[in-house]
């Protein structure tokens, strides 16, 4: 029992975690879902220098989330195929926006999302 008490503390040591608010999971109905929604509004959000943390604004002054599902699975441990689904239930429920946008010469098509700003009845139970 010590070998994995001494493994979980060497492996806490150099990962980050990711707290995900219950609210978030009865409000998405799912835990993936959450995670992924926690981690856009992580990135949306302002950091230490009060600009968002890693986020593109467009012409209108909404801000987007670059990310691929490569990058979801390195952030949140998610597969390609369980960022779809929760991608799916987000933009069910109305809660982002998602956009695919072509860029630079080869065409590479990236997800770019958002909140939704019309922020529906769901949100209302966040502190």
């Amino acid at each position: 029992m010590t070998r994995i008490n001494d493994w979980l503390k060497q492996s806490v040591k150099h990962t980050r975690g990711l707290f995900i608010p219950t609210a978030l999971v009865r409000m998405t109905g799912c835990y993936r879902a959450a995670a992924l929604l926690r981690q856009i509004i992580y990135w949306l959000e302002p950091g230490d220098n009060g600009q968002p943390r890693d986020a593109i604004p467009d012409k209108d002054g909404r801000l987007w989330v670059v990310r691929s599902r490569t990058d979801w699975d390195i952030e949140i441990a998610l597969s390609p195929k369980q960022v779809d689904r929760a991608l799916a239930i987000l933009l069910k429920r109305n809660l982002i926006l998602k956009r695919v946008v072509e860029i630079g010469r080869y065409r590479m098509r990236m997800t770019h999302l958002a909140l939704h700003d019309s922020y529906p009845e769901a949100w209302s139970p966040l502190p």
